[in-house]
């Protein structure tokens, strides 16, 4: 029979040679350069697994202009509320976050992601997530953040990968493109991947609507508003030309469930002119935009 007590002494061993927990640190970024001391470039590399990057105040309301996409592969907190409105920018050519294959697990809060763009000229690749590309098997938290004017050739703003994991929590998307691979599977706010047995994408009830596309997208005459719900409520879908002028509306405030959702952009009266357009869709958690072209 195992003596009791020896199994107790080897527990305390272990306990004692492993050391006491070590509890988080924060590094914060001081600049809003690209690269260099004091920046978030800099910190996502020094920092180490575990701990947490925030934001100076003296950030608030400042772009941080990427001039490559910044890469992450351990697990770490980013959080920007103590500079509020502080945004990581992709300046319309780079995507903005990669969180790599490291089987890590990684909370971002309140800071905006603006024009991320995961787009190229190679037929060969399909580029996912203009804003953040969640690579497998890895888990992300997102809270309170805004995505505005990202780029994907699939997923303008969030792409989950085959067995990774995303929590979405009171965001904002406005104005995200992942139709740019003209394929039919884009989506503007997030895309999952194959639904793996480990894909998931949590959705919250702060978080009313967490994916608005319009397929085709160009399109010539008629066209599908595609949408969802993370709760009940009433929905007002508009149509806007490129100076944000209603054009028409789709649906007036009408009680839908929580779900997915289609609407026809089917257009009465005179015909309208080749060019940019605004789905605007209003929900009791705010207000979501999407960008199409209409071609003659």
């Amino acid at each position: 029979m195992a003596c009791p007590m020896k199994n107790i002494c080897f527990l305390l061993l272990v306990l004692m040679t492993a050391g006491p927990l070590r509890a988080q640190a924060v590094r914060t970024v001081t600049s809003s350069a690209d690269s260099g001391a004091g920046t978030l470039r800099k910190a996502l590399t020094a920092t180490p697994n575990d701990d947490q990057i925030g934001f100076a105040p003296s950030l608030a309301g400042q772009t941080i202009r990427l001039s490559t996409q910044l890469l992450l592969s351990k697990s770490v907190t980013l959080d920007g509320q103590a500079a509020p409105g502080v945004t990581l920018s992709g300046e319309n050519h780079t995507r903005i976050l990669r969180i790599d294959y490291s089987f890590v697990a990684v909370t971002i809060r309140t800071l905006t992601f603006a024009n991320g763009r995961a787009a190229d000229t190679d037929p060969a690749t399909t580029l996912r997530g203009g804003a953040i590309e969640l690579s497998d098997p890895n888990m992300l938290r997102v809270e309170n953040c805004r995505f505005l004017r990202n780029v994907g050739e699939r997923s303008g703003a969030i792409f989950v990968g085959y067995g990774a994991r995303a929590t979405v929590l009171a965001c904002t998307f406005n104005d995200n493109d992942g139709s740019v691979a003209n394929d039919g599977f884009g989506a503007g706010a997030v895309e999952l991947t194959r639904t793996g047995p480990l894909a998931a994408l949590v959705n919250r009830p702060e978080v009313a609507a967490v994916s608005l596309r319009t397929f085709p997208n160009p399109f010539s005459g008629r066209a599908t508003v595609a949408y969802v719900l993370a709760q009940s409520g009433p929905v007002r879908l508009e149509l806007h030309d490129a100076v944000g002028r209603q054009l028409a509306v789709l649906l007036d405030d009408t009680m839908q469930a929580a779900g997915a959702h289609t609407c026809p952009l089917a257009l009465t009266g005179p015909p309208l002119k080749s060019g940019i357009y605004y789905c605007v869709l209003h929900t009791a958690g705010g207000i979501y935009s999407q960008r199409v072209l209409l071609v003659r």
